[in-house]
């Protein structure tokens, strides 16, 4: 088991699922040690504590700051994957061990207090209603053949037609400068951790449960437990801004990303398979509204 030798002090750590499709849910023992500072795409508003179980999608993204000051010399903690899905094949669950060694001779740095807010950003719904943003509907799906494996998987756009992009053909829009609404619909049985290129979002199960708190790029989309195509699971605010506008008080603007969007990006699942299997889409920034 590979492991990690720190000195007792405070130690920022990045949490990165790297996997091509495991879904982790690491069990942490020096949690209560911790405070979560950013996740995907920057700082977090306000700092949190850090849950006992951690799950982490593929692509998703989470910074810890832990303050081992007080843990004794010689103590180790062993990360554990909690096993969120069942495996196909021997699995070891345990991931790594932190071990805390003696401090250098030299003089360490002091404590770092944590601000209790980070960042600021501006309210993305009252900017959806501002810009007048665009209101879409994606549905993820999956066709399994007979021994119930992934046979195909597709999107589907607003208006049903399934978006054959076997060549990524197909497109998904965003209107630049501008703060949209996407309701996500899975009747399929596996959540899929939907990713976007360029730009980020804030979402939630409903309207009223949106997580303010930091930016995304990869939003778990859970799955309806009946197979319901009419069920919204996820709702997002997805922001086709550059990141800095979104900080209150920016003087950034809403459209200047720095660099002219006008070649395509893709949104797509990142579990590899999913994506490689048709789960995937062009994405355009469009200067005007632009269905999909």
């Amino acid at each position: 088991m590979p492991y990690l030798e720190v000195e007792p002090r405070q130690v920022r750590f990045r949490f990165a699922n790297v996997a091509n499709a495991r879904v982790y849910t690491f069990a942490l023992p020096f949690a209560p040690k911790c405070q979560v500072i950013a996740t995907d795409s920057g700082f977090v508003h306000i700092p949190y504590e850090v849950p006992a179980n951690l799950t982490i999608f593929p692509l998703e993204r989470f910074e810890l700051v832990c303050d081992f000051s007080s843990t004794e010399v010689g103590t180790t903690f062993e990360i554990v994957d909690q096993s969120y899905q069942e495996s196909m094949y021997p699995y070891e669950p345990r991931v790594m061990q932190i071990r805390v060694k003696a401090a250098h001779a030299c003089q360490g740095p002091e404590l770092v207090t944590i601000p209790s807010t980070l960042v600021e950003y501006k309210d993305l719904r009252s900017l959806y209603e501002e810009t007048k943003g665009m209101t879409r509907s994606i549905t993820l799906m999956e066709m399994d053949d007979m021994n119930d494996c992934p046979l195909h998987l597709h999107l589907d756009n607003q208006f049903g037609h399934e978006m054959n992009i076997s060549t990524i053909k197909a497109t998904l829009h965003g209107t630049r400068g501008k703060v949209e609404k996407w309701y996500f619909h899975n009747p399929s049985p596996d959540p899929h951790p939907f990713h976007w290129h360029v730009v980020n979002a804030q979402c939630g199960p409903s309207d009223d449960d949106i997580n303010t708190n930091a930016m995304k790029d990869t939003v778990p989309i859970p799955a309806d437990p009946d197979q319901n195509a009419t069920v919204v699971t996820q709702v997002c605010y997805v922001v086709c801004t550059p990141n800095e506008y979104l900080v209150v008080d920016s003087n950034r603007a809403a459209t200047d990303f720095g660099f002219t969007p006008k070649q395509p990006y893709v949104a797509h699942c990142h579990i590899m398979e999913h994506e490689e299997n048709a789960m995937m889409a062009w994405f355009y920034l469009t200067d005007t509204d632009v269905e999909n």
